[in-house]
Order: C-alpha cells, then structure tokens, then sequence
C-alpha cells in the first residue's frame, strides 16, 4: 500500500508519450512544486533556499517553474495559502457540527495539529521565518486568522495560539505539535457574546 503521506513532489508522471492531458500534467508539476517548496524550506531555510533547489526536488527545469511562478516568494505564498486552505477546511468540518463550541474547538485543534504533525514541511510554512521574509505571507498570515475567526474565535487568542504553533515548529518539533492541543483550547477564546452556530471559515484566499 502507498504510503499516504509521502512528500508531494515525489508524485511525478511517467516521462515521455503517455497520453495524459497537458492540463493534468501541469496541475501535476505545480503540485510537485507547491511540495518541494516546503520540503526545501525546512531542509536550508528561507534565506538559503532557491528556485534552482525547488526545480530539482520537484524534477522539471527552471523554465517550468517560471511557467507557474514569477519568482520564490510567489511560489511560497502559493504554498502557503495550500497550507492555510487545509486548515481552514479541517477548521470548518469540525466547528459546523453539531455540540458546544468549546467541544467542536478541541476536535478541530486535534485535526489540524495531527495533519500538521503529519506534514512537517508543509507545517513549515506557517511558522515566523518566512512571513518575516515574504511581506505578502505575513499579510496571508493575517488573513488566516480572520478566516479562523469566523468560527467565533477571539482574534487575539487566535494570534496566541498560532505563535505558540510557530514556536513549537521552530524549534523543530512539528511532530509534536498535537501535544499542544489541550493548551490551546485553554488559551482560544470565543469572541465577545459568544460564537452561537459559527459560519463556515471559507478559503485561505
């Protein structure tokens, strides 16, 4: 059975005549991208990482980059908003259920920690080094936390919380960020007069 939780960029397709549309072949080669991005991220660091380093993990030329991405931090930021539309979506299935808030927070804090933890390179992204390195991440970053708030979260505990997650991925342990599930649902809020049925959080976007 394949391992569901291999890097993306490994998932290339098969070189020469296979008869694939040339629009799954290119979804395929931005998502190997979007993937190497955060894998070459963790691995050197903002400061140290290149787009000649992202063409190769992924396995297509420099050109086929530029066919996607006007430069790096565009390339981040994709990669970043794939990472903030994944929270966003475990945030909403868990908030619209049914139950107190306060319970539909702690499944959704345990489902986005676990598929970060799962995900460290991705997990990468969300941490403080890149937002201070790309202006258009750290206004993303802004947004994620607007979108989150939607659930009927306290903005500024929101903001506490995605520092305490920055810091625990800086450090290097994104594998156990799920520990830090019952800290935060002591440290999230519900905004003033209360979350009632919160609305979806919709995209990163």
């Amino acid at each position: 059975m394949d391992d569901p939780h291999q890097p993306l960029s490994v998932f290339q397709l098969p070189r020469g005549r296979h008869g694939i549309p040339p629009e799954q072949v290119a979804e395929n080669q931005r998502w190997r991208l979007l993937g190497a991005a955060g894998e070459v991220l963790v691995e050197r660091g903002y400061a140290r990482t290149r787009v000649a380093d992202i063409a190769a993990r992924a396995g297509v030329s420099r050109g086929t980059f530029y066919e996607f991405f006007r430069d790096l931090p565009a390339c981040l930021l994709a990669t970043y908003e794939m990472v903030a539309d994944c929270v966003c979506d475990l945030a909403d299935s868990a908030c619209s259920g049914e139950g107190e808030w306060e319970a539909r927070l702690r499944v959704a804090l345990e489902e986005i920690l676990r598929f970060l933890a799962e995900e460290p390179a991705l997990a990468h992204l969300l941490g403080s080094e890149v937002a201070a390195g790309v202006p258009a991440i750290a206004a993303a970053r802004e947004r994620l936390v607007e979108k989150l708030a939607r659930s009927g979260a306290d903005r500024h505990s929101l903001e506490g919380a995605l520092a305490l997650v920055s810091k625990r991925i800086a450090a290097g342990q994104a594998a156990r960020l799920p520990e830090l599930a019952p800290q935060l649902a002591e440290l999230i809020r519900p905004a003033a007069g209360g979350p009632g049925k919160p609305p979806r959080a919709g995209p990163a976007r």
